[in-house]
């Protein structure tokens, strides 16, 4: 989990361990710079409805005092020059209130701004699952880009627990995809559980998951394929496994 605007860590609310909900709230990320431009915006929007108010005030004046002017049936009873004046007025109302109108879209736009800035300072879990690192702290920086190797936090679903298992391309027309597996902790073969097959990756890809052992190959490309283990204490989240796929029935030869 990783942090959408860069800034300081004010509150860390979940620990190694922790089971969370979809969306429940994984650390704060400093807010006082977007709650002062959101403050700023709604005193603008607040002006703008004044300003807005009082437009049309003026407007409705003017539009009522050309009305008068141009309903009297004695043309010499108002000047040409008040005529004149009262359309100039109602002009500069209408002007008036399009220019707040525009003003208070402006502010209600920068409030909104302010507001989707707040939340995404609110760093919240994206699925449910557990916490299995915390690798931040009320005080540090956290950046956007750059700024860290490691994940600020990092969780899963771990009910129940998966597993992903290489094959090497050179073996997977022996395997029978889709059947069980029996799958060890690596160094105690005596414990074995029987985990059910989820699905294989339509990708064949470079091995990046090493044993470290001697005659390792690693100039192979694998084929991955996903299981699910049974609940056990057995196996925990990055622990490496050895799993035992059965193999393909061999062809029936042609006498028999």
């Amino acid at each position: 989990i990783g942090s959408a605007l860069s800034g300081l860590v004010t509150d860390v609310r979940v620990r190694p361990g922790d089971r969370v909900a979809k969306g429940d709230v994984l650390f704060l990320v400093d807010a006082r710079a977007a709650r002062a431009t959101l403050a700023q915006a709604e005193a603008a929007i607040s002006e703008a409805r004044a300003a807005i108010a009082e437009a049309q005030a003026a407007q409705k004046t003017a539009r009522q005092q050309l009305d008068l002017y141009r309903q009297l049936d004695d043309p010499a009873a108002v000047s040409r020059a008040e005529v004149i004046r009262a359309e100039g007025d109602e002009a500069a109302a209408t002007s008036r209130l399009g220019l707040a109108r525009a003003r208070l879209a402006a502010a209600q736009a920068a409030a909104s701004t302010a507001r989707t800035e707040i939340e995404r300072l609110i760093v919240r879990a994206p699925i449910s699952g557990e916490i299995l690192a915390v690798n931040i702290r009320p005080g540090e920086f956290v950046a956007t880009q750059g700024g860290s190797s490691q994940p600020f936090i990092q969780m899963g679903e771990t009910t129940p627990l998966h597993v992903r298992v290489d094959i090497d391309e050179n073996e997977v027309a022996r395997v029978a995809i889709g059947e069980p597996a029996i799958i060890s902790p690596r160094g105690a073969a005596e414990v074995q559980v029987k985990a059910t097959f989820v699905r294989a990756e339509p990708l064949v890809v470079p091995k990046r998951s090493l044993t470290n052992s001697a005659a390792e190959r690693v100039d192979v490309r694998v084929l991955q394929v996903i299981y699910a283990l049974p609940p056990s204490d057995v196996f925990r989240v990055g622990q490496q496994i050895d799993a035992f796929i059965a193999a393909k029935p061999a062809p029936a030869g042609k006498g028999d």
